[in-house]
């Protein structure tokens, strides 16, 4: 049986780059935040962007045609949508980090913003998701 996550990886990746790299709503929030003019609706927006094109990216690449017996089973999930999702979170923390240091510098405020730990519960919690939606996790 071939491995099929690098593959698969790689797909999702794909996927998710060409869809951000075609929403010019993503491209305008990214020239606001070099023009210093983002704001927190800003982040937020751009947070939901990439949420909505990462689910779209999933979606489209993960397949029952490219999974072994059509199921996604954990150590696949492993190695493709916790790392892509926990790259998704860095992008948004990014940005938000991005846009507090704008708003702090306009209140005169010098304090460091704090990055949030990956929510890698919440991603756990999809991984079983899948893998129970596919039939992975049937008769444990």
């Amino acid at each position: 049986m071939t491995d099929v996550a690098p593959a698969l990886y790689e797909a999702i990746k794909k996927s998710f780059d060409r869809r951000v790299k075609r929403d010019l709503r993503v491209q305008t929030i990214r020239i606001k935040i070099d023009k210093g003019t983002a704001t927190a609706e800003d982040a937020f927006r751009y947070a939901g962007y990439l949420g909505n094109h990462a689910s779209d990216a999933l979606i489209e690449c993960v397949t029952e045609d490219v999974l072994p017996d059509g199921k996604m089973y954990w150590n696949i999930s492993e190695r493709t949508v916790k790392p892509f999702l926990l790259e998704v979170h860095v992008m948004v923390i990014d940005v938000a980090v991005a846009v507090q240091q704008i708003e702090d510098l306009k209140q005169k405020i010098g304090l460091k913003p704090v990055r949030p730990e990956a929510p890698i519960d919440r991603v756990e919690a999809l991984m079983n998701k899948l893998a129970w939606a596919t039939g992975a996790m049937e008769g444990t």
